[in-house]
């Protein structure tokens, strides 16, 4: 039974040993969604969306998931950083306002987003960078 008990602790070590051990290629990371604001949510233009933000790590597949009054509020996604800065609707690359929106992160790369009411005199924006 002695050498059964040592198989067995002989076992677990190399488990932890792989556990702790492997190549971080083989990590799999699941996609994350993000409440953004959390239970704040995406419903007050004094808040500090950027600080929020700039508080997690973002990867390809990760979703940001705006819950807000549609009478309010809505979402831009600018499509570029000085249309982002301009709080500018032209060539965005999307336009939301159901109040309860998942938008996927497909791909590395930054994303810019904003309330169309109260970008320029709130700052209700911010960005994320996706690795």
């Amino acid at each position: 039974m002695a050498g059964y008990n040592n198989i067995t602790a002989a076992f677990a070590v190399m488990v932890i040993a792989f556990l702790v051990f492997r190549p971080a290629s083989m990590v799999v990371l699941a996609d994350y969604i993000f409440a953004v604001g959390d239970d704040t949510g995406w419903n007050d233009q004094r808040y500090d969306y950027q600080a929020w933000a700039d508080n997690y790590f973002y990867h390809p597949g990760d979703t940001l998931f705006f819950l807000y009054d549609p009478g309010l509020y809505d979402v831009v996604v600018a499509g570029s950083a000085e249309l982002f800065d301009a709080c500018s609707i032209d060539h965005n690359l999307g336009f939301y306002h159901s109040g309860r929106d998942e938008l996927v992160l497909p791909t590395p790369g930054t994303y810019y987003f904003f309330d169309r009411a109260t970008c320029k005199d709130f700052h209700m924006k911010f960005y994320v960078n996706v690795n």
